[in-house]
């Protein structure tokens, strides 16, 4: 009976001491994506899907995968998770799926989210895009589904289907976890080591580490910044985007498992910002800034990458030989200098810094130019996509034809591809600023563009490569769009206009110089009235706070001529 006794005793301490079973999650990332109808993104995989690493106004096109109509066909298609085989099927009771969503409202176009039952072989509806603002910011949308989408293989199927052809959306992440049972697995897995920064721009850090281990098996790992989670991915190594210039940040990794369980966070590691342009924070000009606009090189200037750094003349109000301290110039060295179309112009840009001015980088975002290294691509994606993509020729000059950036086949994605290739470059290179030229398509109309863009359109790019320039780090002028101006003075830091004093177009940028906002302003040819001079356009622009130039007759940007206002 004694022995009887202490055997119920310690079998009472036993339980009474266990730790209960507790449900166990796991959390999965798309292993293939279908397209039902409709298209994605031109070289955009499943892989874009597995980790959350856009916010904001963000837009970087090899993150996320863009689902698109296709002429008269609305998209529809499908992502395939596949459970772990620690994981039966028949346990799981619940599923989570979150999707991290950028695109039009629900009431101009409604994206809805389907798990397929395989037991009745039809689709089971989750979740919208209600409460996502139209294009605003990334929203983060989460639904949930009981357990029974479980295919006796594991598989999971997730839909996502739009409701119309009006528009595209964009989805950075797409998760699907799972709630299965009950799990006695209370065991974390190891700490992470070895988390280094592998590599850092004006806006990311790049990390790896080495993998933990698991009773049971790793299924992911968090990482965290300034003890906050920034991503979440699969592999051993992330980089975490949207980060300010000039900033140093704390990183740390913690290792998860499939019951839940979580690591002890690695030691950390700090990464810090490079500036992105000049200087240690974003560079933006004075109000009174004098500038040069130099797009062509001089083989003269060899050393400075064909630009004239140490320009000089007298302005128009007199008096002695002054300089300008700001350089609109090329992101390419012109091919007269350089012998080729592909060498960036860092010669200039050292040069200029070296003078105590700033640079800012030309990129044409509007059109397709024929000498630029990249035309090829442009013209392949144009053949794969029934000429979707190349208009007409921009008037007066026959090597560049107006881009569709409308998005019905994926356009716009694509242009703002090729627009994150070059503004890295110009980061790399050390520009302090952007120019992005021909962003006013729309209000040149289809008949001179051979497209039928919209003024909201516009807005929706326009906005996309101001986001760009400063996640790299550099401010960012508007050029011309002037009937766009009150929606845009907001997102640019700057203004460039073209001949606004002599078609009388220059009233609205007064919403910049109201800002403190600098305007950067050229005047080519003089109309055969004889009251029209130089002078007398200097004074207007002079009169209205603009830093106005005057350059050749036939609209050539050389060095020379080059005479400005004040």
């Amino acid at each position: 009976m004694k022995a009887a006794l202490v055997a119920a005793a310690v079998l009472a301490a036993w339980l009474s001491s266990a730790t209960p079973a507790q449900a166990a999650t796991t959390t999965l990332a798309p292993v293939s994506m279908t397209t039902t109808s409709g298209v994605t993104g031109s070289g955009q995989p499943v892989s874009n899907l597995a980790v959350r690493d856009q916010s904001g106004t963000q837009n970087t096109y090899a993150k996320y995968v863009e689902f698109s109509p296709s002429g008269s066909s609305a998209y529809a298609g499908y992502r395939t998770y596949t459970v772990p085989a620690s994981v039966p099927p028949s346990s799981v009771t619940g599923i989570q799926v979150d999707a991290n969503y950028l695109g039009p409202a629900a009431a101009q176009q409604t994206w809805t989210w389907s798990l397929y039952d395989w037991a009745t072989s039809s689709w089971t509806q989750i979740g919208t895009n209600a409460g996502a603002p139209s294009w605003g910011s990334w929203k983060l949308l989460t639904f949930s589904a009981g357990g029974g989408f479980v295919s006796s293989t594991g598989s999971i199927r997730v839909r996502l289907a739009a409701n119309n052809t009006s528009d595209s959306a964009d989805v950075d992440y797409e998760a699907v976890t799972v709630t299965s049972g009950s799990s006695s697995d209370t065991t974390p897995p190891s700490t992470p080591t070895g988390l280094a920064v592998t590599g850092t721009t004006a806006s990311s850090a790049s990390l790896s580490w080495n993998a933990s281990t698991d009773n049971v098996g790793v299924t992911g790992y968090e990482v965290l910044k300034d003890g906050a989670v920034a991503a979440t991915v699969t592999s051993t190594s992330a980089t975490v985007t949207g980060l300010a210039a000039s900033t140093s940040y704390s990183f740390t990794v913690k290792a998860l498992d499939a019951a839940g369980n979580e690591s002890a966070a690695s030691s950390a590691v700090t990464a810090t910002t490079t500036s992105g342009g000049g200087g240690g924070t974003m560079w933006k000009p004075a109000l009174n800034s004098r500038w040069q606009y130099q797009l062509q090189g001089d083989t003269a200037f060899a050393s400075t990458g064909g630009i004239d750094v140490n320009i000089c003349a007298v302005p128009y109000t007199g008096g002695s030989c002054v300089k300008p301290s700001v350089f609109d110039i090329d992101l390419y060295v012109d091919e007269l200098v350089s012998g080729n179309n592909h060498t960036v112009d860092t010669a200039a840009v050292n040069a200029i810094h070296a003078n105590g001015g700033h640079a800012i980088c030309y990129v044409d975002a509007g059109g397709i130019e024929n000498f630029r290294p990249d035309y090829q691509e442009a013209v392949d994606w144009d053949n794969a996509h029934n000429h979707q993509l190349i208009g007409k020729p921009y008037p007066g000059f026959t090597n560049e034809s107006y881009a569709n950036i409308n998005n019905n086949v994926g356009q716009r994605d694509f242009m703002l591809q090729r627009m994150e290739k070059r503004v890295t470059l110009c980061e790399q290179a050390g520009f302090d600023a952007v120019e992005f030229d021909v962003v006013n398509t729309y209000e040149d109309g289809q008949n001179t563009t051979g497209w039928n863009i919209t003024a909201a359109t516009q807005l929706i790019y326009n906005k996309a490569l101001a986001a760009m320039a400063h996640r790299h780090g550099m401010s960012v002028a508007l050029k011309n769009d002037i009937s766009q101006i009150s929606d845009l003075v907001g997102d640019f830091d700057f203004a460039i206009n073209e001949q606004c004093v002599q078609y009388s177009e220059c009233g609205d940028y007064s919403q910049f110089t109201g800002a403190g906002k600098a305007v950067l302003q050229v005047e080519y040819t003089m109309s055969s009235n004889t009251n029209d001079t130089a002078s007398g356009r200097c004074a207007t622009a002079n009169g209205l706070n603009f830093n106005s130039i005057h350059k050749n007759k036939d609209a050539t940007l050389f060095s020379q001529p080059y005479r400005p206002c004040r």
